[in-house]
This record gives structure tokens, sequence and C-alpha cells, in this order.
């Protein structure tokens, strides 16, 4: 989590009083991890909290007490198992091995423990904590919280959802399917990888529970993922249900605590019954429906009028594939390159462009982005087309820069999928592609979600490492997009955070993506990282995240996209 820059800028806000936010702040805002300040003598200052989850605190203020009293710990089995340990004796701690955090009922929690002492003015002040729960304790808390509800799950619903089918077949009555999820995105191909439970997940299990009645049946599906079957109900008197869901809601959420992350609610509406889908075709389309007010930037309900949309999506993706395979074997797929425009006057210069695929459909419209690469993605065919991107784009940005038509400075970045970070061969490809491209290496950005390196982080530091080693840059896309720990900084260094494009498009009228979107800058500019704003296409967003400090922007403020061709 780069502890030592963290606790230098600590140091500075303290000697100096010249930061604007404070650091504490904005690491609670950035990270699932508990945060704990000490003074001298051990003392608690200041928790985030998650720390006062973790140890089970409650509400009752318990600054200046001892922190070995809040916060006992004690050796992993294999190592000296139950060996008492203590927060007040750091030296004591190793970093490589999880300690047994004791939560107020009894539980153990396993967590790693790193400590960085404080200093002003060059006298010694405190000490920083941030204990980082083992993957599989946040899915325990997950799911087990005692304070989430219990909700019906997924068996049981299908089960119900195809009685209520049957029924409405042979009775004609309606009813209606809501799918109701959270807007930050999941790790591909790897779905019980959920983040842990947060305040405002926790205000929508309680709020579904006081939904229950004998006409709404309500499960939980996944972590952050719910379906409510509502019996007897059309469409019309369903829409209006899910908005006074959704304005209550916000309303719970808006008593949060600021130094956790809000999530946004998308709901997907259906008709029961639906042509002749059974019920997980249902529970599918109701999804894509989630999915499509998720996209949607003027609404977070999608009310889903036509029948079988998702078969038709699948047909209609099977025709883009077929097309994608022919354009790549003919090498006639259309790149573009974006331009990406400096906010700040310190980071003008150089120019920057992002680098994507341009691919039509049938009818010659183009294919959004997004669906382009999850259908891609879905028929294996993401990694092929990655490697026909960096060989084509490279040799292209070689002969334009070669011939004058592009600046022998500007930096190009181009994004690496999932699927090809945990391919053995890639950094083998792009080291060869790099070096036969000619062009300078600085040049280069290679672009990998932030859910992508999280999910294959072993593979993700062996092709960083090699990318770095010759010299080109790093960016991780889609940040802030989800409740994420950045202690992954410290083992996948990169150079840029591009901001997740929905948190870009609140930055103006929500003030927990403001925050969030001020605490991430606060973050990469302590640690000498550039960020860049996604999809912004209003001069309002704009100006906002030009005050907040952030570095770059890219969408149509910054230019309109053209081809990258031979001229």
């Amino acid at each position: 989590m780069a502890l030592t820059r963290v606790a230098a800028e600590c140091n500075l806000a303290v000697a100096g009083g010249t930061v604007d936010v404070d650091p504490f702040v904005a690491l609670g805002q950035l990270t699932r991890d508990a945060v704990v300040r000490v003074d001298e003598q051990f003392r608690l200052i200041w928790a985030n909290r998650r720390a006062r989850t973790l140890a089970g605190w409650q509400e009752q203020p318990i600054e200046g007490q001892a922190i070995d009293l809040l916060l006992p710990i004690s050796s992993v089995e294999g190592e000296k198992p139950g060996l008492a340990l203590r927060l007040s004796n750091p030296a004591e701690i190793r970093l490589d091995v999880p300690v047994l955090l004791r939560h107020s009922s009894g539980r153990r929690v396993a967590a790693h423990v790193k400590s960085q002492r404080l200093t002003s003015a060059g006298t010694e002040c405190g000490w920083l904590f941030v204990l980082e729960p083992t993957f599989d304790e946040w899915r325990t808390q997950l799911w087990q919280n005692p304070e989430t509800p219990a909700l019906m799950g997924k068996g049981e619903f299908l089960l119900t959802l195809s009685e209520a089918l049957s029924a409405a077949q042979l009775d004609e009555r309606q009813h209606a399917l809501l799918y109701l999820g959270s807007s930050g995105p999941r790790p591909a191909r790897n779905p019980q990888r959920r983040q842990p439970v947060d305040e405002s997940l926790l205000e929508l299990c309680k709020q579904l529970q006081a939904e229950r009645h004998q006409h709404c049946t309500i499960a939980r599906l996944q972590a952050d993922e719910f379906a409510i079957l509502m019996h007897d109900t059309a469409l019309e008197d369903a829409e209006r249900r899910a908005q006074e869901l959704l304005r209550n809601f916000r309303a719970r959420c808006e008593h949060l605590a600021h130094d956790l992350p809000q999530r946004a609610l998308n709901i997907g509406i259906i008709a029961l019954p639906n042509a002749s889908l059974d019920a997980p075709a249902l529970l599918q389309e109701a999804f894509d429906a989630s999915q499509q007010a998720r996209e949607a930037q003027t609404q977070s309900i999608y009310v889903m009028r036509s029948a079988s949309t998702t078969l038709r999506r699948r047909r209609e993706e099977i025709g883009w594939m077929a097309t994608l395979s022919r354009a790549l074997d003919n090498d006639s797929v259309e790149l573009l390159i974006e331009p990406i425009a400096p906010l700040q006057r310190a980071t003008s210069g150089a120019e920057m462009y992002a680098v994507r695929v341009l691919l039509l459909d049938a009818q010659q419209q183009e294919i959004p982005s997004h669906r382009l690469l999850a259908a891609a993605d879905r028929f294996q065919l993401l990694a092929t087309l990655d490697r026909w991107t960096i060989t084509h784009a490279l040799r292209r940005i070689a002969a334009l820069t070669a011939s004058g038509a592009i600046h022998a400075n500007s930096t190009f970045t181009l994004q690496l999928s999932a699927a090809s970070l945990a391919e053995p061969a890639m950094l083998a490809f792009l080291r060869r592609r790099v070096l036969d491209s000619e062009l300078a290496a600085g040049r280069l950005c290679f672009e990998v979600t932030e859910s992508a390196a999280l999910a294959n982080a072993l593979f993700a530091t062996r092709v960083f490492a090699g990318l770095r080693q010759l010299g080109c840059l790093i960016a991780l896309d889609n940040v802030g997009g989800t409740e994420s720990s950045f202690a992954y900084l410290k083992n996948l260094p990169v150079d840029y955070l591009k901001l997740d494009a929905e948190l870009v498009r609140g930055v103006a009228r929500l003030r927990s993506d403001r925050a969030m979107i001020e605490a991430i800058q606060r973050l990469a500019a302590v640690m000498s990282i550039k960020t860049i704003a996604k999809e912004v296409d209003d001069e309002t967003i704009g100006a906002c995240l030009a005050d907040v400090g952030i570095d770059y922007a890219q969408g149509k403020i910054a230019g309109e996209a053209q081809a990258l061709a031979m001229s």
C-alpha cells in the first residue's frame, strides 16, 4: 500500500499543516483495509470504519484506549500457535506471516499487519498500522456478518420462479421480475471473489428484508446481487415500486459514514411470462436489463419490454464474432486513436492517445466497445484480438512516426485483457513486438483493468515487471469502480490510474463520487502516479475534474477519435 509514502505524507501534514486533504481520511476512503493511528504510548488516536468492523467495536468512543486491548492479536497455527503478540511491539510481528485478530465476538480473524513510525520535525509522534485481512476472512465477513438479514438463496428462488412461471402460463396471471445489482465491476472468470460487506450493502439487505411480504419474494443471488419476484404486478406498477426502492436506498445511504464508498443501485425489470423462456433464462434476461440500467448514463432503472432479448443478444454476438474472425484473418479490423488531453498546466506537453478497436455490424453500425470485448471474451477470441491489435498498432505507429504524421514523443495506451495476462507466452510476444517496432518503449503504455490485474495477480506481476524492464509504462483501468485494497500498488507499480467512467460521470452531482475521486487523486499524487479520467464528455465534468487535480481527460472534451491507418 506504499505505507512508507503515506506515512511520509502524514508527517508533512503534521509538520507543516500545508496539506488540504487529511491523508488518513483519503486512505480510509480508498481502502478496504483497517487503518489505525496511535500515539507514542500506543493509545488510539484515529481508526477508520473498517478497523472498527474488523474488531467488532461498537459506536462508543474508543480513542485514547490502549491498542493492545482494542486489537488483541496472536500467532497463527504453525507459527507457535496461540502465542500472544502485541501491536505495541511491532518488532515481534513478521510482515510475511498473518496474525489472528480476536473479534469482540470471540472469532479469530486472519490478517497481515504492517506498521510505520510517524515523525514530526524529527520527533517521533506515533505509529500507523494497516491490517489487511486475508481474502477468505473478508468473504466470511461478507456472508456471515451477524447484522446482515438472511434472504432466500438462488436455488430456492429459481424453484419459486419456476412455479410462478407455470402458474402464470396456466391462468394468464402477470408477474414482474426485478434484478438488483451493484454498479461496481466484478473480477472476470471468478464469481466467488466478492468484495467485503460494506455499510450501503448492509442497508440494502435491511431494506429488502423489510420489503418482504406474501406478494413479494426476495432472494440474494450473489454478495451484491438480488432478485425480487413481484406477484400479480404489471410492469408499470413494478417500475413505480423500483423507483420508490431506489429513493429509499439513496436516502438510507445519505447518512452513512464518509470513509466508506457508497454503492450505486441498478435495477432491471422484465415481465412474466416472457416468451417460452425457463426460470434460469428469465433470470439472465433480468440480469441483462440491470446491465442496461448500469450502462445508461441517465437512469438507474431499465424496463425490458421486448421478449427473448437474451437469446437475441446471443445470436447477435455470434454474428459479431463471425465478422471479427473474418476481419482478423483479412487484417481489416479498424483501429482508432482517442486523444487524452491534459487538465493541468503542469501535465501539458507530449501528446497522448488511447488505441481501441472499431468493428461494424451487418448494418454498418459501430458495435459498442465494451460489448464487443465481452463477446470476444465469451467466445475465447480476446487474446487473439489483443495480439492482432498490438501487432498492427505498433506497426502503424512506427510508420506514421517515421513519416512525420505523428509526433515522435507521443504516448499510446494499448489494452491487455485478463485472457492475455494468463497466456504463458504473452510476455515473450510483447517483448518481441516492442523491440521489433523500434519505437521508444517509453512511448508505449499497456493498460489493464484493475479487476483483471487483481484476479490474475501472479501473471500481472510477471508481465508488468517484464514490460517495465523494457521501459514501457503501465496503466490500471477502471480504478474506483469497486471497493479495493490498494496494497497491490506496491507489487504492481503503475504509471497511470484511469478512473472508472461511472465514477467520473458522478463527480459533478454526487458528493460521494467527488470524495472518492479526490481521495484517489491525493493518494496518486503522493505515489507520483498520474491520473486519467475516462469518458469525459461534458465541460462541467471536465472543470470539476480539473479542480480536483486530475491530470488527464479522455472523451469528447479531449477531441474526436481518429483512424490509426497507414497514410
